[in-house]
């Protein structure tokens, strides 16, 4: 209180004088390839050092966006000033630091397994490494092979696409063949390389899928023509 004197009636009173103290929000920087859009806009801004001009705001709502080819690094985009306070404000973001950007980086590679059942209706119980076994798995790679010269995989074709020829070189049979009932299960890898922007694994699946049921696996007949039967063999995985 105070106390004040009246001079004309020589009277003292007291009087209670409240005093409020309003909190201005801090200003933000905006993250690195980024900006900040405010409401009101006197925050808005888009350097990534905080601005020194003084704004005397005590409610603010800021929404982070970022530049071409960089995206927010999490989900959080809009942040809020309640009564001169941040919610961001935290022991480990003492400054209020926002959201950041991060460069796109698209994948250089994709890649995409098939598996692909035989059935040997003579068998109870097939297997990897028995002589049936190890003819179907010599005689896939080349099977395979013709997927890519009788140009049914217009991936392949456009040579945005190709099979990894490396997962056909392996030091177990069960890496590429596995086994249920009288069925074989062997396996194949496709790589895209190009054309990244679209994905087009789902494509390379259905030609894939029409060649197969449009050829017939003939493993001996194969075999004969890589120089495995009859003759020396160089040529068989």
């Amino acid at each position: 209180g105070a106390l004040v004197k009246y001079a004309d009636y020589g009277v003292s009173a007291l009087v209670t004088v409240n005093a409020y103290v309003f909190k201005s929000c801090p200003r933000l920087a905006a993250p690195n390839y980024g900006a900040l859009t405010c409401d009101p806009a006197t925050f808005s801004t888009t350097s990534n050092t905080i601005p020194t001009e003084a704004v005397s705001e005590t409610s603010v709502t800021c929404t982070v966006s970022c530049n071409t080819g960089y995206s927010l690094h999490k989900t959080k985009n809009v942040f809020t000033c309640t009564d001169g306070t941040w919610e961001q404000l935290s022991v480990t973001n003492p400054k209020n630091k926002v959201t950041r950007c991060l460069r796109d980086v698209g994948p250089t590679r994709r890649t995409l397994t098939i598996r692909v059942g035989y059935r040997l209706w003579w068998l109870r119980q097939a297997s990897c490494t028995d002589v049936y076994g190890d003819l179907l798995r010599m005689a896939y790679p080349y099977h395979i092979a013709n997927s890519v010269t009788s140009n049914s995989i217009s991936c392949i074709q456009e040579g945005h696409c190709s099979v990894d020829e490396s997962y056909f070189v392996y030091d177990a049979a069960y890496k590429v063949c596995y086994t249920s009932g009288n069925i074989i299960w062997l396996k194949v890898r496709y790589q895209q390389t190009g054309d990244m922007a679209v994905d087009r694994r789902r494509e390379v699946f259905l030609d894939f899928v029409n060649w197969v049921r449009s050829t017939r696996f003939q493993p001996v007949v194969l075999l004969w023509y890589g120089n495995c039967i009859s003759r020396r063999c160089y040529c068989c995985i």
